[in-house]
């Protein structure tokens, strides 16, 4: 607006009076019903731009909040829940369990858990080292996962197998956890005297769940008394810095004293004194 009037007097200056005054009555002609009308479009608007500023404010609609309010100095629990999917996402990559760490996981019991914990991300390669590979250690490990169905479709008469062939090469854990299953009818059919012979052969590699069952089961008048020599002296070698665990072993050890011929008794203790 203030250019076109500084434009109006410099054309004023050049024409003169009589021609400027024609020139100011034709633009203001022209100029006025275009500023009414602007105007009014301009008020039109004021109610769609009010609607538009209140929609359009930067803020996203409570609806897509969080009921609660969250403090921010408040410690989360960001502990992934386990949904029982193998995760692909953004999750870092899980260190494959060298021998001697999943040895000790299956000792403690706790190597199900485990697999669990690392949200089932290492099922192939523990699958490819059981069937390919053929690590008794691994073996055991896909058994067991299949027989319970951790991270995988359940297959309790595959993962048995697995676990038969971990105990065919020697794995005292496999040899224990088939002993116990046939003991108690546990996924197979109950049969103590081939629940005997896994748990004696574990006991004979250092078990001592299974020398603990094993001993019961003699007790129990499971088994042959020609073993009740052999699982008194291994129950006298037991080392333990549990005192509970040792009461335990000095109860077995008298129950089964109860059954042994005093000959028997005194060549176990004849043995148990070369230690």
């Amino acid at each position: 607006m203030v250019y076109g009037l500084v434009n109006l007097s410099r054309l004023g200056a050049s024409l003169g009076a009589g021609a400027f005054i024609i020139v100011l009555t034709i633009a203001l002609t022209i100029s006025l019903p275009m500023a009414k009308a602007f105007a009014q479009n301009n008020e039109s608007a004021q109610p769609l731009k009010a609607q538009l500023e209140g929609f359009i404010d930067g803020v996203i609609d409570d609806k897509y909040l969080p009921s609660t309010t969250v403090n921010k100095d408040t410690p989360r629990d960001i502990t992934p829940i386990f949904d029982g999917k193998v995760d692909n996402g953004n999750v870092g990559a899980i260190q494959l369990y060298s021998q001697d760490e999943l040895l000790r996981l299956i000792n403690q019991n706790i190597h199900l858990q485990r697999v669990q914990l690392d949200r089932c991300q290492l099922v192939r390669d523990i699958q490819a080292r059981a069937e390919v590979l053929a690590i008794p250690s691994y073996q055991f490990l896909w058994g067991d996962m299949l027989a319970w169905g951790v991270c995988v479709s359940r297959d309790a008469e595959l993962g048995i197998d697995y676990m038969r062939l971990a105990a065919a090469q020697g794995l005292p854990a496999a040899l224990e956890h088939l002993g116990r299953y046939h003991a108690n009818a546990i996924l197979v059919t109950q049969d103590k005297p081939l629940a005997v012979r896994y748990l004696k052969e574990a006991a004979v590699f250092g078990s001592k769940p299974a020398l603990m069952q094993l001993a019961d089961l003699l007790i129990a008048g499971h088994g042959s008394p020609y073993d009740y020599q052999d699982v008194y002296v291994w129950l006298y070698q037991t080392v333990s810095a549990d005192k509970g665990y040792r009461a335990k072993v000095s109860t077995r050890m008298h129950a089964l004293e109860q059954k042994m011929s005093p000959s028997v008794v005194k060549a176990a203790r004849t043995a148990m004194r070369k230690y």
